[in-house]
C-alpha cells in the first residue's frame, strides 16, 4: 500500500543535532558512511563541498543525503586538424546515499529529482553543462536508470567482474547533461517576479 509522507530536506548547516543524528546513518557502504559522519562538517566549514539532509521528522531521523560541488572536466576531443584538450564546466555530485531502511522505496528517485531542480537554477545561472559523479558498482544501475550515462561507456562493473576482477573499490565515472534534463521536462524552481521597491 503505497503511502504518502513529508519529508524535509535541509542544509547540513541547519540540521540539528547532526552528529548524533548521523551515528545511526546506515547506507551500507562503509566509504560513504565514514565520510558523512566524519568529513562532511569538515567540508561543510570550508565551503568546498555543500550538503543537504533530508530528515523524517516523524521518526527524527537522517533518510539520505547529497554533497555536491562544481569543477571542470578535461576531454581530448578529435577534429579534423588534430585533437584538442576541452574543458567542461560540471556540477559534481560528490555523495548521494539513502539509508537502508529507505532503499527501494522511491526516496532515492525523489531526492534525486530534487537535486536536478536544484542544477536547473545553478545552470540557469552560470552556464554549467553536465552533472558528474564518480559512482560505486553496486550503484550504476540506479544512477543509469535516472538518465546518468558512463562516461566510458565499456567500463561497466560487469565488464571488470567478467575478467574476475573485484569492483568494490572502483569508481565509475557518470554524467547526465544539462540540456537532457531540459528535454525531458525538468525546470528550475524560480520565481522571476521580483517585488522591489523603487525610490524615485
Amino acid at each position: 500500500m503505497n503511502q504518502s509522507r513529508a519529508f524535509k530536506l535541509c542544509p547540513l548547516s541547519t540540521c540539528p543535532h547532526f552528529e548524533e543524528l548521523a551515528l545511526h546513518f546506515d547506507s551500507t557502504n562503509r566509504g560513504i558512511d565514514n565520510f558523512f559522519r566524519k568529513e562532511c562538517p569538515k567540508f561543510e566549514s570550508t565551503q568546498k563541498l555543500k550538503t543537504f539532509v533530508l530528515m523524517d521528522p516523524i521518526k527524527n531521523q537522517i533518510v539520505g543525503f547529497f554533497s555536491s560541488t562544481v569543477g571542470l572536466l578535461t576531454q581530448n576531443v578529435k577534429k579534423d586538424d588534430g585533437t584538442y584538450k576541452v574543458d567542461t564546466p560540471y556540477i559534481n555530485l560528490a555523495y548521494f546515499a539513502i539509508d537502508k531502511e529507505y532503499q527501494g522505496t522511491g526516496i532515492g528517485r525523489a531526492l534525486m529529482m530534487e537535486f536536478f531542480s536544484m542544477c536547473m537554477v545553478i545552470a540557469l545561472y552560470t552556464g554549467v553543462q553536465l552533472i558528474y559523479l564518480e559512482s560505486v558498482d553496486e550503484s550504476v544501475n540506479f544512477y543509469k536508470r535516472l538518465g546518468y550515462e558512463l562516461l566510458h561507456k565499456d567500463a561497466t562493473p560487469e565488464a571488470y567482474q567478467k575478467f574476475g576482477n573485484d569492483t568494490r573499490n572502483i569508481q565509475f565515472p557518470m554524467l547526465r547533461k544539462i540540456s537532457d534534463l531540459i528535454a525531458d521536462g525538468h525546470s528550475p524552481y524560480i520565481d522571476n517576479v521580483l517585488p522591489i521597491n523603487v525610490e524615485k
